[in-house]
């Protein structure tokens, strides 16, 4: 069995190809799909192509609009099997991107995950920007207590805002490119506005 997609979101298939073989591994029988999709406990494969293969060379095709299909594999089994954009490097998730589009299908889910592959690491450039006012305020206050509770909150907040940029990158409210990198700009433009106030 090949699939080219798998939408975890609504347990769909996508570009679904199944051989069959008979005695010594000869190809008896080939099916493809369009479209599979997972309704109350049974694969449903829409716009099905079904070619039947005979030991002379021969073949039968038929076609149905939609069919169920016996497959052992659950949605779950596909889950299990499936890599997050998380789990991939840039390389290995811009590759998968790429061989998914040249298919024919969208992946906007996975694009922000991508960028975010390359914004995430100035999280350490910039996070000082935005420390750096804070700590020399709280310098003057005193209070170790205080500067490592604002680390956590400076760091909790960030991660906050990063996660919901990529969620509405995920849903296209904003485009994968700026979803990927608003809380950089965000806290970048916040820090250097409190460290030009601070005072010398």
């Amino acid at each position: 069995c090949n699939i080219e997609l798998f939408e975890h979101n609504t347990n769909t298939l996508y570009g679904i190809t199944v051989f069959y073989f008979g005695e010594g591994f000869t190809l008896a029988r080939r099916l493809d799909a369009r479209r599979g999709k997972w309704i109350n406990g049974q694969w449903h494969f829409f716009d099905v192509v079904t070619r039947t293969f005979t030991p002379d060379g021969m073949q039968s095709v038929e076609t149905a609009g939609e069919k169920i299909m016996p497959l052992k594999e659950t949605p779950e089994d596909f889950k299990l099997a499936r890599r997050e954009p998380e789990e991939m490097s840039f390389l290995e998730l811009k590759e998968y991107i790429a061989k998914i589009q040249k298919a024919g299908y969208k992946v906007p889910e996975y694009i922000p995950y991508l960028y975010a592959k390359v914004s995430f690491p100035f999280t350490c450039l910039i996070m000082p920007i935005f420390a750096i006012p804070f700590a020399l305020r709280i310098g003057r206050g005193g209070g170790i207590p205080r500067g490592i509770g604002a680390s956590i909150l400076i760091g909790f907040a960030y991660f906050i805002l990063y996660n919901f940029g990529i969620s509405l990158g995920k849903g296209g409210v904003l485009s994968p490119l700026l979803s990927a990198w608003a809380a950089n700009i965000f806290f970048a433009t916040l820090g250097t506005y409190y460290l030009l106030r601070v005072r010398q």
